[in-house]
């Protein structure tokens, strides 16, 4: 069996090196986490927005925080419209629900 020192590894290209490395600091994380509360606050206007945090999609659903019950229930009224919104302003989401979960926005 050849010990690790001994394999000869193959050339990668740059940008295959620094996406991994950008992958390992987080940074595309970070990045579409703002481009996801960017399209959130158009979706929902300003007024709405600065109540709610857009959270991660998993599972092709949304999470997002919102400060108290009283605005919970106005998103949860306007759902389907910000769904539409959302899919012709952040395609790349790809989303098929929206969870919406009372808690800290900051």
């Amino acid at each position: 069996m050849k010990k690790l020192a001994d394999r000869k590894r193959s050339p990668q290209p740059i940008g295959h090196i620094i996406g991994e490395l950008l992958l390992r600091r987080g940074v595309g994380r970070r990045l579409a986490t703002e481009q996801n509360q960017a399209a959130w606050k158009e979706a929902v206007g300003d007024p709405l927005a600065q109540y709610t945090h857009c959270g991660k999609v998993y599972r092709r659903r949304l999470e997002v925080l919102v400060a108290n019950s009283t605005f919970m229930q106005e998103l949860t009224s306007q759902k389907k419209q910000i769904m539409r919104r959302l899919r012709e302003t952040a395609p790349q989401l790809e989303i098929d629900d929206i969870r919406f979960k009372i808690g800290n926005v900051e």
